[in-house]
This record gives C-alpha cells, sequence and structure tokens, in this order.
C-alpha cells in the first residue's frame, strides 16, 4: 500500500471516530431528565412541623401525651425507727458487785429481766434488752443466790448501757486444750461451744449458784485462759 493510500486511510477513521463521539453526545442529551426531588426540609422546617404536630394532637391523648400527663411520683418520707435513750439511769439506784471488779459495770438494784415469752408485765416496764423486758419491782437481785429465771440488771456507768446478767460465762480455752476438761466437771455444764476458736459458754449445773464462786472456779481450772460474765446488752428502749 501507498504511502498516500495509508493517509487516506488514518482520515477516514478520525472522520467516522468523530462522528460517532458527536452521535453518542446526542443521545445522551435527547434522554428523559429523571423526576425531581422536593428539597429536603431545613430544621427550621422541620421544628415548625413537629410544633404543629403536637398542637394538633393536643385534643387527642394518646401514649405519649397520657405520660406526659401523669403527676410525679411521690417518693415516701424515710421511716426512722426511733431508738430509745435511757433517760433515768442518772437516778438508778447501783450497788457494787465484786463480779465486776476494775469494769464500769453495776447492778440496778430493784429491776429484774423478765423474759418476753412469758408475757409482757402489766406495769413499770422500763425498757427491754434481747428478748428481755426490763421491769422495776423493787426486788433485790442476789448475785450469791442466783437463779435463771430471774437474771441481775446491770448498768455501764460509763456509757450509760443496760445489760441483762444471764449467769452463762464466756471460756476461752488455751491452745490446744479440749472441751474435755469442762465436761468432765459435773459443777457446770457446756451450753453452745466454738471449738474452732476455742470458745465455749458455760453455766452451773444446779440453782441457785454463786455467780462470783463460779467465776473464780473456772478461772482456777489450768486449761482455761480467760472468763468473762455474758451481759446482753442490745436493743435497749426506753417506755
Amino acid at each position: 500500500m501507498t504511502r498516500r493510500n495509508l493517509v487516506i486511510l488514518f482520515v477516514l477513521l478520525g472522520a467516522a471516530f468523530i462522528l460517532w463521539q458527536n452521535t453518542l453526545r446526542k443521545s445522551k442529551e435527547q434522554a428523559p431528565a429523571p423526576l425531581s426531588q422536593e428539597p429536603e426540609a431545613t430544621s427550621s422546617q422541620r421544628r415548625q412541623q413537629s410544633q404543629n404536630s403536637v398542637a394538633g394532637s393536643a385534643g387527642k391523648p394518646g401514649r405519649e401525651t397520657a405520660v406526659a400527663e401523669m403527676p410525679p411520683r411521690e417518693v415516701p418520707p424515710a421511716r426512722v425507727q426511733a431508738r430509745g435513750t435511757i433517760t433515768d439511769t442518772h437516778n438508778a439506784q447501783l450497788a457494787e458487785s465484786a463480779l465486776f471488779a476494775e469494769t464500769s459495770w453495776k447492778v440496778w438494784a430493784g429491776v429484774t429481766a423478765v423474759l418476753k415469752k412469758d408475757g409482757r408485765p402489766q406495769k413499770n416496764v422500763k425498757g427491754e434488752v434481747n428478748g428481755y423486758y426490763l421491769v422495776e419491782d423493787g426486788v433485790a437481785g442476789s448475785a450469791v443466790q442466783f437463779s435463771a429465771s430471774r437474771p441481775l440488771v446491770v448498768i455501764d456507768t460509763r456509757l450509760d448501757t443496760v445489760g441483762v446478767l444471764t449467769g452463762i460465762f464466756t471460756v476461752v480455752l488455751k491452745s490446744g486444750v479440749t472441751a474435755d476438761v469442762l465436761a468432765q466437771i459435773p459443777e457446770i455444764k457446756i451450753v453452745n461451744e466454738f471449738p474452732q476458736i476455742n470458745t465455749y459458754y458455760v453455766t452451773a449445773s444446779k440453782e441457785p449458784f454463786d455467780l462470783l464462786a463460779l467465776k473464780e472456779f473456772l478461772r482456777s481450772e489450768p486449761g482455761v485462759a480467760e472468763v468473762q460474765p455474758e451481759i446482753l446488752s442490745r436493743q435497749y428502749e426506753k417506755y
């Protein structure tokens, strides 16, 4: 093929390419335009529509309206349980006892502890401590002729605390000593035991008995490390 023929061929190809592009552009311009979209509402328009919607639904109570109209929940006032104080112990007749040597505990003379399970006394109830009523009956309790049916009432003059002397002693044994040393003593009986901490609660096997004598007897045992009389001193309420 001659050079002249090649030039003519390239010219024809270029003309055909330009004609094809023009035809493609015209077909795109003649295509139908897409459906127009409404402009998005501005924030102010949306806020106005929301207000109109709420106003329009005012006469038609729905779930939202019912919740909005519900009155606020009232918080019930806190219930405070009154706890009495010992207001008359300053005038109480106190008696010394060798059982409480070197302590601030004194015997409240003329006041007796009565078990609640036996019924509430009709008068002179001063308060209550751990299942006992404290009754001012004028009867003098005795630490020498003690009976569990008439426990002594005592007062800690330093803390102004009232307690009931039950006649039970807390006994702590020395390390390595077992409860056998207590079980072999006929004069006492074990009412409760906590061997994991070497602690036992004991009292006399017979009544009446001498509280101080029992305390000294327990302290004299070689396997005993500590002896303390049990005093219940919680939940006192003055009437």
